[in-house]
């Protein structure tokens, strides 16, 4: 199956360069999972991938619904004020 989540040498080196200088774990972790995708590693057979995002704003730009929308990406939002007790994984 082939990538359809290629990414330019300078986008791949853009994002590694943001993943290194983000004191956010949560955000260097989305970073590194597009950077995976981007660069060639293989997402399977899956009809959708869902990404588990909290409500930032960045999430709901034109930019990335545009970009989202032709492809197996799924951003699933958790409800506002999530307690992450619930979720001790996400933090």
């Amino acid at each position: 199956m082939p990538n359809r989540y290629h990414l330019t040498q300078q986008e791949l080196d853009e994002l590694e360069y943001e993943h290194c200088h983000t004191s956010d774990q949560r955000y260097a972790d989305r970073i590194k999972g597009v950077y995976l995708l981007g660069s060639g590693w293989p997402v399977g057979r899956a009809e959708r991938i869902p990404i588990l995002c909290d409500n930032a704003r960045y999430y709901h730009t034109r930019l990335v619904k545009d970009y989202l929308a032709n492809s197996r990406i799924e951003l699933v939002f958790l409800p506002p004020y999530f307690p992450t007790a619930l979720c001790p994984n996400l933090h």
